[in-house]
């Protein structure tokens, strides 16, 4: 008879993709997301034309993406537009940094 208080469940990792045109910010949002053991950043992406490829090359990989909002050649709300566009369904945390504060938005769609 088995003991199922001591077996241990296993729960496979949520691939997050990581958007953001700054390697310092690529790196730190990396680090925390990579702390939580139930997550890791499988991809980066340097603009949101990269991204873009990535998630169509690599579609229902990733089970959340984390973008910058602000980055050149195509924004983050670019990136979202998109992705609706051509019906990919995603999770999105877009994180922006006004001078004053840090948040980050969560888009369920």
């Amino acid at each position: 008879m088995s003991n199922r208080k001591n077996e241990k469940i296993v729960e496979k990792k949520k691939n997050i993709l990581v958007i953001d045109d700054s390697a310092l910010m690529r790196r730190v949002t990396s680090d925390i997301i990579n702390k939580d053991p139930r997550f890791i950043v499988s991809d980066f992406a340097t603009n949101g034309f990269e991204a873009l490829d990535i998630i169509y090359k690599n579609y229902g990989k990733y089970d959340a993406v984390v973008c910058d909002i602000n980055m050149p050649k195509m924004t983050g709300i670019e990136v979202l537009k998109e992705l609706k566009r051509h019906k990919i369904k995603a999770i999105i945390f877009f994180i922006f940094n006004p001078p004053i504060f840090f948040r980050v938005s969560v888009v369920l769609f």
